[in-house]
């Protein structure tokens, strides 16, 4: 069983566009509503390969419900446990522009304002429910609503004790923070990791140096992706690069939630667990929506794991 947490959930509108014309009137090809956040994403993703998850979320009870359906509608609810955390608040609509070029333009909602008992309550709900349901994993994702501390994260590191293992995918000052309180995974983009480190990362070198950086500060493990680069994973012991071929990009919104998804799933170390989140996030490129089909053992066997060329030069800005 994994467990997922999403504290800033959303309804997320997906719209098909020939090509974005600042300014002008647009009408979608298609219009498509998800349950959105990256802990939905990422419990989506491993009931649709059979992996049981419970994901958590904070909504009000007709937000709930309508999440927990369209939650349901995408992914295998029998092996999918979706439990709203109860707020006052409304959640917040992301809307996605995806153009006929592969390119999207994504605006984000800021969500609710959470009280500080809604937030112990959030918080108490993810650490009960990663230590008592024979958890091998809690992956808490995404932005903080306001009304949660930088600190949420990494409170809930140390709450759940070493039994749990807790991987962690955010950004700023949580991520920091996260570090700081040495959790055993971060999954990172390039400008996360430039973010965190202050460090410049134009070659594949450059990203192995900071995450060896964040491994030496006391991160079990760093899964950084790098977008058409494919992914990075180092340890303590390994520096693994790993990349898939070429493929149609039709929408990279969810992108890094199928990369960790797939990590995960393969057991979340290892050079087979980084050459199965190169494929899922490969087949999540290739899929209009945030709902794709992971890909079978030929998929993943596609992709090539190796040791780094530290001077091969990063492709584009990762996802």
């Amino acid at each position: 069983m994994i467990v997922t947490l999403t504290p800033n959930p959303s309804f997320d509108l997906t719209m098909a566009i020939g090509q974005l014309e600042p300014g002008e009137l647009h009408r979608a090809d298609s219009a498509v509503t998800e349950a959105g956040g990256k802990g939905l994403n990422v419990s989506r993703a491993l009931s649709l390969a059979g992996v049981g998850s419970r994901c958590l979320f904070p909504a009000n009870a007709a937000d709930g419900l309508q999440l927990k359906s369209l939650l349901h509608a995408s992914s295998d609810d029998q092996i999918l446990e979706a439990q709203p955390i109860p707020i006052v608040g409304l959640v917040r609509t992301n809307v996605t522009l995806a153009g006929a070029d592969g390119e999207t333009t994504k605006v984000n909602a800021p969500g609710p304002t959470l009280s500080g008992a809604e937030a112990d309550a959030l918080r108490a709900a993810a650490v009960s429910a990663s230590t008592t349901a024979s958890s091998s994993w809690l992956a808490a994702c995404g932005s903080l609503p306001k009304g949660i501390g930088a600190e949420f994260f990494g409170s809930i590191r140390e709450a759940v004790g070493p039994s749990v293992r807790v991987a962690i995918d955010t950004s700023g000052k949580p991520l920091e923070l996260a570090v700081a309180r040495g959790c055993d995974l971060v999954k990172p983009n390039q400008s996360e990791l430039t973010e965190l480190t202050g460090m410049t990362l134009r070659t594949i070198g450059d990203v192995v140096k900071a995450c060896r950086a964040i491994v030496q500060s006391g991160v079990g493990q760093v899964l950084a992706s790098l977008g058409a680069s494919g992914a990075l994973l180092v340890t303590e012991d390994l520096e693994l690069h790993a990349a898939g071929p070429e493929v149609e990009v039709l929408n990279t919104v969810g992108a890094g939630d199928a990369t960790l998804a797939g990590f995960l799933a393969a057991g979340g170390d290892g050079p087979e667990a980084l050459a199965t989140a190169v494929a899922w996030g490969h087949a999540a490129v290739q899929s209009v929506t945030t709902s794709f089909v992971p890909p079978d053992q030929a998929g993943v066997g596609a992709v090539k794991v190796a040791e780094p060329v530290w001077d091969t030069v990063l492709k584009e800005l990762g996802a």
